[in-house]
């Protein structure tokens, strides 16, 4: 019978082989585009022209994602760029609510062999001696002998300040008294200096948070990162605090500025209306 092969099948037609070769096309190139895929190629907002995104094999063996240059490193280290190191460009004598009442240079701060930081009393008493009255500040006490009588050696306002300020008076024989620095480090955070992976000659300082762990037990590692502010931070800072504060208020005022829109259609779409009714 005409049309029909030999063997009973029907031939098939040129629309029907064309059809059937740009879908084997389709399919190739997809099959293509799955092959050239990389998790490695990013978008462009992850670099621009000057900075690139390059895959290396890291040190596990692993391929990761680096920047070309250095911009996008995580800051210098320094006492901002990482706030839980302690600031000992200065040292302070505070009060009970950590108010300053004399400050000392660097150079004028000795250290036990506790680690404590620690002034001569003569230069403490000088200093809070100079020290301008509080407004609040509260006349010296009296000191009474056992018969009632007012003694005749009575506490200067320096060292009444300086009882207030190391609440309870000085270390050892008298001669020092403590200091600390103007920003002391956080109780969380711990240094370490072993030796590198493989090479024992090379020492590598290790920074830890102790107060985050991970699932695994592992403290949060800070030597690659920076940390500008911290609730976790003791003692507190309230420079943290701030700035913590001011993030949530820029998120709040994001989410009372937020506009909604439709899943299935754009801001400019009006669903249900019909031009041509």
């Amino acid at each position: 019978m005409s049309g029909e092969n030999d063997d009973g099948r029907d031939a098939a037609s040129d629309a029907e082989v064309s059809v059937e070769g740009a879908l084997a096309a389709d399919v190739a190139n997809t099959e293509d585009e799955e092959l050239d895929f990389s998790p490695f190629d990013l978008p462009d907002e992850f670099g621009d022209a000057g900075g690139q995104i390059e895959r290396v094999i890291g040190a596990d063996g692993l391929p990761v994602v680096v920047a070309a240059d250095t911009r996008n490193d995580i800051p210098p280290l320094s006492v901002k760029s990482l706030v839980c190191m302690g600031d000992t460009s200065l040292f302070v004598l505070r009060d009970m609510w950590g108010e300053i009442k004399a400050t000392f240079e660097r150079k004028d701060v000795d250290r036990s062999p506790l680690g404590l930081y620690r002034v001569p009393v003569a230069l403490a008493l000088k200093t809070l001696e100079a020290c301008p009255r509080g407004i609040h500040e509260k006349p010296g006490a009296v000191l009474i002998n056992s018969d009632g009588s007012k003694a005749a050696d009575q506490p200067s306002r320096a060292e009444e300040l300086l009882m207030r300020t190391t609440r309870g008076g000085m270390f050892g024989d008298g001669a020092w008294v403590p200091v600390e620095p103007i920003r002391p480090p956080c109780k969380h955070y711990a240094r370490q200096q072993t030796q590198a992976d493989f090479n024992p000659e090379v020492r590598v300082q290790l920074r830890v948070c102790t107060a985050r762990r991970s699932t695994e037990g592992a403290f949060m590692g800070l030597r690659d990162l920076a940390m500008w502010a911290c609730e976790l931070r003791d003692p507190p800072r309230l420079e943290c605090i701030d700035e913590l504060d001011k993030f949530d208020e820029m998120k709040m005022k994001q989410g009372r500025n937020r506009e909604a829109h439709s899943i299935f259609s754009g801001p400019e779409d009006n669903l249900g209306d019909d031009d041509d009714a």
